[in-house]
């Protein structure tokens, strides 16, 4: 490279090949130049955010810190969100493996099944930076998982609601886990962590098989009803639910009369009266607004507009019981 190709970067005077311009200022920076550098950039960047379709509040969550972090990116940085119905894998993997523009980056949100993980992988062997965002996807080899570890997140279920559990061992009692959908690998992560530190914690307690209930209301209440109304069974004394549609829950508890150690997901505002009243007893919060950051912050560095490599492990979650909910809303108020 000459001296003259040199110049026309630092000074922007002329005309160069973005690998060109990378180099030359990738080499000024590491042997600290002092001045001004031109940008590395010409054109737009384009992310896709593919997600599968959900009105819980945890999405809407992750919508709206998606819309905050777009209010500080460069002009030349676009971001298009796109939701499918998550029972159209064929729909999805077409559009992750032939979008309708030029794609510099991608962040999906999608179930971890054989057509979905193949799409993505075709994207990543086109050499396009993907980041799976709250739920990863099996042997995909992504850029970045900007979620919480669901399995570490489903153990301290588990070991929370032993803890909280009456009776001593030997007294026997069930426990009910309800989950939104197995396809989503984060689902499957939580309900496995919690089996797995409730038999070698607390062997004493009996749990049920795993309820899908798809975030549904009437689901999740059906089938604490049915767990409620087995005769000659013992206690049912904890719910575990990796999802939403509380409401459900608390509406079955309510019509039996009945309590039992209740460990949730999401301090959502639901949640945090559910919590005030004594109905639930631990949330687990997988912190919606830090898996947008740090999902955006690996697209942006490898697409060379952050210098500085963002820290590559889970979100950290955060737990939430009656005496250290926060009252800011969840979600804003609709006017």
């Amino acid at each position: 490279m000459g001296i003259a190709t040199v110049n026309r970067v630092l000074n922007d005077s002329g005309k160069a090949s973005a690998s060109t311009r990378e180099r030359v200022i990738a080499a000024a920076r590491q042997l600290g130049a002092r001045r001004l550098m031109p940008e590395v950039h010409r054109g737009l960047t384009r992310f896709d955010f593919v997600f599968a379709r959900s009105q819980t509040p945890f999405f809407q969550r992750l919508e709206l810190a998606l819309k905050r972090q777009m209010q500080l990116l460069d002009r030349r940085i676009a971001v298009h969100w796109h939701d499918f119905d998550p029972a159209d894998e064929n729909k999805i993997a077409a559009f992750i493996k032939k979008p309708p523009h030029r794609r510099n980056g991608l962040i999906v949100v999608v179930h971890d099944t054989p057509l979905l993980r193949e799409a993505v992988q075709s994207v990543i062997k086109q050499g396009v930076p993907v980041v799976t965002l709250m739920s990863d996807l099996s042997d995909v080899g992504s850029l970045h998982y900007a979620g919480i570890n669901n399995l570490q997140a489903g153990r301290s279920a588990g070991y929370f609601l032993g803890r909280l559990c009456p009776g001593i061992a030997g007294t026997g009692g069930r426990v009910l886990v309800l989950s939104n959908d197995l396809s989503f690998r984060a689902h499957r992560d939580r309900s496995n962590g919690f089996l797995q530190a409730l038999a070698q914690r607390f062997a004493h307690l009996d749990c049920l098989p795993v309820v899908q209930v798809h975030d549904d209301s009437d689901w999740a209440f059906a089938a604490v009803d049915s767990a409620l109304r087995v005769e000659n069974a013992a206690p049912l004394l904890g719910i575990y639910n990796s999802g939403a549609a509380s409401q459900g829950i608390a509406a079955a508890l309510h019509k039996h009369g009945h309590s039992a150690v209740w460990v949730g997901h999401e301090l959502t505002d639901e949640h945090r009266s559910l919590l005030v009243s004594g109905q639930m007893d631990l949330i687990i919060d997988q912190d919606p607004d830090g898996q947008i950051l740090s999902g955006m912050q690996h697209l942006l560095h490898a697409n060379k507009w952050l210098d500085q490599t963002p820290q590559n492990r889970p979100t950290e979650f955060r737990l939430y019981c009656a005496e250290n909910i926060t009252h800011q809303a969840y979600l804003p108020a609709v006017e």
